[in-house]
């Protein structure tokens, strides 16, 4: 039973890709400039949950960095 977020499981690349919201060509992307890893499981990609949601907070981090506010 998984509990919480923060348990780890694997997930598939049509998993990631719809929890990210985005394309399969953007995922690719995000896996090939390293900042998301592939797991190798019985030659089929696979990937960490943890480090699907540790890529999102990192984006909810930086964003709005550089952006300058209207008062």
């Amino acid at each position: 039973m998984v509990r919480g977020l923060l348990a780890r499981y694997l997930m598939d690349f049509e998993q990631v890709a719809a929890v990210l919201k985005l394309g399969s060509d953007d995922v690719r992307w995000l896996v090939s400039t390293g900042q998301l890893k592939e797991i190798k499981l019985c030659g089929k990609p696979r990937y960490d949950s943890r480090d699907v949601f540790r890529l999102v907070d990192a984006y909810k981090r930086t964003q709005g960095r550089g952006k300058r506010h209207v008062q």
